[in-house]
């Protein structure tokens, strides 16, 4: 359950819809699934799996590192790699953001801060940093363009911070940790775990290269790099031999993962998180499009338009709506609609139909980014 203070703001809800569509298109075993959401009046919610096994931050603040590094950073890599083919970067891969089950197996989670590089509108907004400083590639902290080598650069500090029990960067200050991220070379991880070969370090520096184009093509080259190099590792290494291998999973990294998408949804209408299976209804949504255009040239009187979209039950009215001209619309398609708070009624009982209506419009005109336009 969403914190009820943020449920009614703009702002969170755009941000939460968007994290429910992100989530819902990636499927993975190293991505925390999405069951379900929904919105309510002072409310919102997400059903996921349930990990019992704590996060990856938890595990660390034990006395010594987790004994199965590689295994850990495999399955993290799987699960980036996943995203990374959907054309998205998450921004914000931490220990915090890594769940365990009670077999020590990983999953990625919360893509609050994703980014869908399909519908990337441009940079990001002068002084705003998105992601944990701690963890934040320096393309990040200069607000400049992120990609999947920022998650490289992340899983980087993941990997020093999995074999040495500490991170590279650790100011004191927030300005502190910034600057070393912009402008120091990070340790070497044999300085703390001198077991470690020595071309380990190498490996992890070149995830940890200042200039995204220096780091690896993609996040399971950086594994797969590192993996040879401890391959020949007897023992000695926090105490034992290491042990490359999870729970559960086969040791092969060469496998290829390859989605088996259904584009049929059966009977239920087609919505947001189906959109790239959604076709041949361009035309259709083209026209949707040029009447919202129309009704953005009204002015002042752009909340007396509405636009209805009617036809024979089961025709597709919805399909059509949720998966062709909302998309578009987040898209921007639309001049500005990137910026609109879309609503998605049901029907109910009338007074609290209404009522979930007047509270979007009085929230839309509170927004701190001004008038936003509402589509139920």
């Amino acid at each position: 359950m969403i914190n009820p203070e943020l449920a009614n703001d703009p702002e969170f809800i755009c941000r939460f819809e968007a994290e429910a569509a992100l989530v819902a298109q990636l499927e993975h075993p190293c991505i925390v699934p999405l069951y379900d959401f929904w919105r309510e009046p002072g409310a919102a919610f997400m059903v996921m799996r349930l990990l019992k096994g704590g996060s990856l931050a938890q595990a660390l603040q034990n006395a010594q590192p987790p004994a199965q590094p590689l295994a850990i950073l495999r399955q993290v890599a799987m699960a980036l790699a996943a995203a990374h083919k959907a054309l998205v970067v998450h921004r914000d891969l931490k220990p915090a953001n890594v769940l365990l089950d009670e077999l020590g197996n990983c999953c990625l989670a919360d893509f609050g801060v994703a980014k869908q590089l399909e519908h990337d509108s441009g940079r990001t907004q002068v002084g705003e940093i998105v992601g944990s400083i701690a963890y934040c590639s320096p393309e990040q902290l200069r607000g400049a363009g992120v990609g999947p080598s920022s998650d490289i650069y992340a899983l980087g500090l993941l990997a020093f911070e999995l074999f040495t029990g500490r991170r590279p960067f650790s100011g004191t200050t927030r300005d502190a940790i910034i600057y070393q991220h912009l402008n120091q070379a990070p340790p070497s991880v044999r300085e703390f775990s001198p077991q470690l070969p020595e071309r380990v370090d190498a490996v992890v520096r070149k995830a940890l290269a200042k200039e995204a184009a220096d780091r690896y093509p993609d996040a399971q080259s950086f594994v797969i790099e590192l993996e040879a190099e401890l391959r020949d590792a007897k023992s000695g290494w926090m105490g034992g031999a290491i042990d490359t291998a999870a729970p559960g999973l086969t040791t092969s990294t060469t496998a290829e993962l390859t989605d088996q998408d259904n584009p049929f949804v059966g009977l239920a209408a087609f919505d947001e998180a189906n959109a790239r299976q959604f076709f041949g209804r361009e035309t259709m949504i083209e026209t949707l499009l040029e009447r919202v255009r129309e009704s953005v040239g009204a002015g002042a009187q752009i909340l007396s338009r509405m636009l209805f979209v009617v036809g024979a039950s089961g025709s597709g009215k919805s399909s059509v709506v949720r998966a062709g001209l909302i998309p578009a619309l987040r898209a921007g398609q639309v001049k500005g609609a990137e910026r609109w708070l879309i609503s998605a009624l049901m029907p109910g009982d009338s007074s609290s139909l209404l009522a979930a209506q007047e509270r979007a419009l009085a929230q839309s005109r509170k927004s701190p980014q001004g008038s936003k336009r509402i589509l139920l």
